[in-house]
């Protein structure tokens, strides 16, 4: 059970780190508007992560169905709030970045509490 809860961990954080990079071999940049401050996303999100790793710790810590079903929430809470920046990814990226949110979703439904 521990194993699938960091499994989902590592597969959101992931997603966190390489869905936001400024870096885009076409050249192209991201849309202007409410996604021109696209290189401090992670700050954006930093609450939510913050809440999924200390409901991760809790539930490793002491693994009941409450804290690992806390953990799922507070992971479902992260990858919804890297889900409001998709019209921010770049259309090259956007089919890598729809399905590593899709990863995520399953790794986290697949945690059984």
């Amino acid at each position: 059970m521990k194993t699938k809860m960091y499994l989902g961990l590592i597969a959101a954080l992931t997603l966190g780190l390489s869905s936001c990079s400024k870096d885009d071999n076409s050249g192209t940049t991201p849309p202007a508007g409410p996604c021109a401050n696209y290189t401090n996303w992670a700050t954006g999100f930093q609450a939510e992560l913050t809440a999924m790793t200390n409901a991760a710790t809790a539930y490793a810590t002491d693994p009941t169905p409450a804290n690992c079903q806390a953990y799922k929430d507070a992971a479902n809470d992260y990858i919804d709030a890297l889900e409001g920046v998709r019209s921010c990814v770049l259309a090259s990226q956007l089919t890598a970045y729809n399905a590593s949110i899709q990863q995520a979703r399953d790794a986290i439904a697949a945690i059984s509490c």
